[in-house]
């Protein structure tokens, strides 16, 4: 490692870690408080967590604010709030990309509707802002709490050397193990065991740093954008994995969670595609 790559490393080494540390801590600590107050908690869908769940989920935002204005001041934390020019494609591929690919490989894998496909299309398509708006973002967990952080703090970080594969890969395992006190919910692992689930988890939010990576890129920082990807993301797995809409009574929860984790590999595929497009975003 020369000189100039050593030196940049050191001043982007300590921001991050020190981030990590701050979203861990605030968000571990809320979150053990909930699994000590409460009694019987079996569950992440249990109501009386449901505050935990929620301040919790704000560590990374409370850690991204703290560090950005320690190591950037009030301009550079205004800096990030306030990117909000993005180009028409950016928006498409934000709302579309996710649910156009995974119900294009249900139908592909053969995955029965319990409803006709065109109504399906219908409310993941063209409702998609709206969608990501009151299911993801407005009534969901995670969005708005975390999306300064992982973005705006690691993402904004590396996009000063933007290396899609690396970047995606440390934000990624990051932001899996900071989940880790929530593994211990068995609805949380959609059933599967820690063993199985554990990797898998890592990989589909790695596949999604890879993409979202990219959105960053492409948008010039747009936290906006960040965030609606980030609940498009939610209400995806919900439109895929809904047993009123699709017959998934004959797959197992592991084969369920691998067709969402190919929709987020096809997805990140499709944006890597398109980056090579010269003039596209």
């Amino acid at each position: 490692m020369n000189a100039t790559l050593s030196e940049s490393w050191k001043r982007t080494a300590f921001p991050i870690a020190l981030f990590v540390l701050l979203a861990y801590t605030f968000s571990w600590i809320i979150w053990q408080i909930g699994f000590a107050r409460i009694e019987n908690l079996s569950a992440i869908s249990d109501e009386r967590f449901g505050i935990f769940l929620f301040i919790g989920s704000f560590g990374p935002t409370l850690a991204a604010l703290i560090v950005t204005f320690a190591f950037g001041g009030r301009d550079a934390v205004l800096s990030i709030l306030q990117r909000l020019k993005v180009a028409w494609t950016v928006y498409a591929f934000t709302f579309l990309a996710l649910p156009a690919i995974g119900i294009l490989l249900f139908i592909l894998v053969g995955v029965p509707a319990n409803i006709p496909l065109w109504q399906i299309a219908l409310t993941a398509l063209p409702l998609a802002p709206l969608n990501a708006l009151v299911g993801g973002i407005i009534l969901g967990y995670g969005p708005l709490g975390e999306e300064m952080g992982w973005r705006g703090v690691m993402q904004e970080t590396f996009a000063k050397g933007f290396q899609p594969l690396l970047s995606a890969l440390l934000i990624g395992l990051a932001w899996s193990f900071w989940h880790t006190p929530l593994f211990r919910f068995d609805d949380f692992r959609v059933g599967l065991e820690l063993p199985v689930f554990i990797p898998l988890y890592t990989l589909s939010l790695v596949l999604l740093s890879f993409t979202m990576g990219y959105l960053w890129h492409w948008s010039e920082g747009s936290l906006f954008i960040a965030i609606f990807f980030h609940a498009m993301v939610n209400t995806t797995a919900g439109v895929l994995t809904d047993i009123e809409w699709w017959q998934l009574d004959k797959f197992s929860n592991l084969q369920i969670y691998v067709l969402v984790l190919v929709t987020m590999f096809l997805t990140a595929l499709l944006a890597e595609g398109l980056s090579r497009i010269k003039g596209f975003f």
